[in-house]
């Protein structure tokens, strides 16, 4: 058994995808460890069919579990940012400096990723941190 091939094979895998992202990360570390299973298994009793076929059955469902859990992320921002867009025009009710302040929502920021509300002089404000919303007064 060359147990030099498979560590050379582990180093050069992790080299070579150390910029992946982490799902592609996964399959190449799974596909180095079957090859490597592969090529040093014991000619006197080989892997069966049945064995490869649900090591890559389970490959497939883990893949295509990351990717509807990265779906369902999407899914979840788009309804924060429909949520945040909704509030413009309106007057909220947030904790700030350690007083109940008022404001007009006036846009929507995208913030390392997540909706805020831009609220008139104020500064960007979280979802979460809005504790009342109402309809402003016409003059």
């Amino acid at each position: 058994m060359e147990v030099s091939a498979v560590s050379s094979l582990s180093s050069a895998t992790s080299a070579a995808t150390g910029m992946l992202p982490d799902s592609a990360q996964v399959r190449m570390d799974f596909m180095s460890l079957f090859i490597a299973q592969v090529r040093n298994q014991n000619p006197m009793e080989p892997l069966s069919n049945e064995a490869m076929m649900t090591q890559l059955a389970q490959l497939s469902t883990l893949e295509e579990m990351q990717v509807m859990s990265e779906n369902m992320a999407a899914v979840a921002l788009g309804q924060q940012i429909t949520q945040a867009s909704s509030l413009i025009g309106t007057q909220v009710t947030f904790q700030g400096d350690g007083e109940l302040l008022t404001g007009l929502v006036t846009g929507v920021l995208l913030d390392e990723g997540m909706p805020t509300l831009e609220v008139e002089g104020s500064y960007p404000l979280a979802l979460s941190d809005v504790l009342r919303i109402e309809t402003p007064v016409s003059e």
